[in-house]
């Protein structure tokens, strides 16, 4: 079976999604490579692709000449595509086709206030539209959005307790709105209400780190 095309050099995927068709949509960072300090650069190559569920073919392809270093992807139930941006300390919406919508945070300036992030590392959006940042890297918080992008609250902080974070690195919703966050070097998963309420923890054994988290709504499974 074709997973892709020779001529398609896949870089390091980052974010995967699956969008209203069941396909699987990708966010890569073709020849670029994990550096710190950040280039300056961005990425000639696309960096988004859509991939037939059941062939492999790439559907579409775009997301050239946008970004610097590819990190969280989410799909949300319109088929719009979120994704952040490391490098530049923003986060992207863009509709099914690659337009964008919108962008929040300013390009490569990092912060900790409302407008500005630090290294955001993923994306959920809530059916109606509302949506949460786990930033990230250099900040230790969870932020919510409106639909339209306009902050409404964030919680958490440096650390180990109950409610802190040493590098949230991925994020998902169940259906009931619950919040589920990757705590990276603290090596659990967390889960809080729609609020930011503390509900309860996993902490993990198998593995050293705790990347990413994913829930299945469908079946009521947490991956």
């Amino acid at each position: 079976r074709q997973i892709l095309s020779n001529d398609l050099m896949l870089g390091n995927p980052t974010g995967l999604g699956i969008d209203p068709e069941n396909n699987i949509v990708v966010f890569h960072r073709g020849s670029r490579v994990w550096q710190q300090p950040m280039p300056k650069d961005k990425i000639k190559s696309n960096t988004v692709l859509t991939l037939d569920r059941n062939t492999g073919k790439v559907l579409k392809s775009w997301g050239n000449d946008i970004f610097i270093m590819p990190h969280g992807l989410e799909v949300d139930n319109e088929g719009n595509v979120w994704v952040t941006d490391v490098g530049l300390h923003q986060i992207f919406k863009f509709d099914p086709n690659g337009a964008l919508e919108f962008v929040l945070g300013e390009a490569g300036v990092l912060g900790d206030d409302q407008s500005h992030f630090n290294l955001p590392t993923d994306i959920a959006v809530s059916q109606d539209g509302s949506f949460f940042v786990s930033d990230g890297y250099g900040n230790s918080r969870i932020v919510k959005f409106s639909k339209e992008g306009e902050y409404l609250f964030e919680w958490g902080s440096k650390g180990n307790n109950k409610g802190e974070f040493m590098i949230p690195h991925g994020i998902d919703l169940d259906s009931d709105g619950n919040v589920y966050v990757a705590d990276r070097e603290n090596n659990r998963i967390q889960k809080f209400d729609h609020k930011g309420t503390f509900i309860t923890l996993w902490q993990n054994t198998p593995t050293d780190q705790l990347y990413a988290v994913a829930i299945d709504n469908h079946n009521n499974h947490l991956y």
